[in-house]
């Protein structure tokens, strides 16, 4: 009986995530409601620009209150980062060209993070201002986040 129990359980746990990894669209990725710029170097994995997303939208998915991972490289000039921000703004994060580039994007639905992997000459991570964004945004994103 108890061998059913704990295979029932994991099953269970198994089947509440919903995990899932993307090629880089920037027509349709993006991020809203953003938090503080942090970076973080991740042993084996290199180095990534960290900040919190009230909502994201990658392809049809979308998730809400998560930790995004943005991949940089170090050029030795600085570039590869994202820009510096305010948060006081409504901002937006996207990618620049990239579906020229290519990268990919993986969700992970136990931790509530996002990994973008934009190889060494992925596309360009931008945060900026809502009404700057160049890209179609949701009208019912803007208004989960912000209201109406």
């Amino acid at each position: 009986m108890k061998k059913w129990i704990v295979i029932l359980l994991f099953l269970i746990g198994t089947l509440g995530f919903s995990d899932f990894d993307l090629e880089i669209n920037n027509e349709e990725d993006y991020c809203i409601g953003i938090g503080k710029l942090g970076y973080e170097r991740v042993p084996s994995a290199g180095a990534y620009n960290t900040f919190r997303a009230s909502l994201c939208r990658i392809g049809d998915n979308v998730v809400r209150n998560v930790k995004v991972y943005y991949q940089v490289w170090d050029d030795g000039y600085g570039n590869g980062y994202i820009n510096d921000y305010d948060v006081k703004d409504k901002l937006i994060f996207y990618m620049e060209d990239g579906e020229e580039y290519g990268g990919e994007i993986s969700y992970d639905s136990q931790y509530k993070q996002i990994w973008i992997f934009r190889g060494q000459s992925g596309p360009v991570g931008k945060v900026i201002p809502l009404d700057e964004a160049e890209i179609d945004i949701y009208d019912e994103d803007l208004e989960t986040v912000y209201g109406s």
